[in-house]
């Protein structure tokens, strides 16, 4: 999935073909919605800047395990303030506990 805003670099023929040869599936933000992306947004800003931009690569397949290594943090270690310092995945496994009771 390939989720962007509507500006032409992304709805131009050439790249719209390059993600149909790649078998990816194109999703565009609603117009007159900038927020819309805004997580998607903050989460590859973070992992730029605290995983990526960090050292050097010398393969796609380094930046696939980078890439690979750091949702797993992102998601299971890495604490975020808005969710009292705790990953999401202990925010997830808490709320689905709760509707168990």
């Amino acid at each position: 999935m390939f989720h962007s805003d509507q500006g032409v670099q992304y709805t131009c023929h050439a790249f719209r073909e390059f993600l149909k040869e790649c078998s990816v599936t194109q999703s565009f933000a609603t117009p007159g919605t900038p927020t819309e992306n805004a997580v998607c947004e903050a989460f590859f800003s973070r992992m730029k800047y605290e995983a990526l931009y960090r050292q050097t690569y010398s393969s796609v397949e380094e930046i696939d395990e980078e890439v690979s290594k750091y949702i797993d943090y992102y998601n299971n270690r890495r604490p975020h303030r808005c969710l009292n310092f705790k990953p999401p995945s202990e925010i997830e496994a808490a709320y689905y506990a709760s509707l168990k009771t």
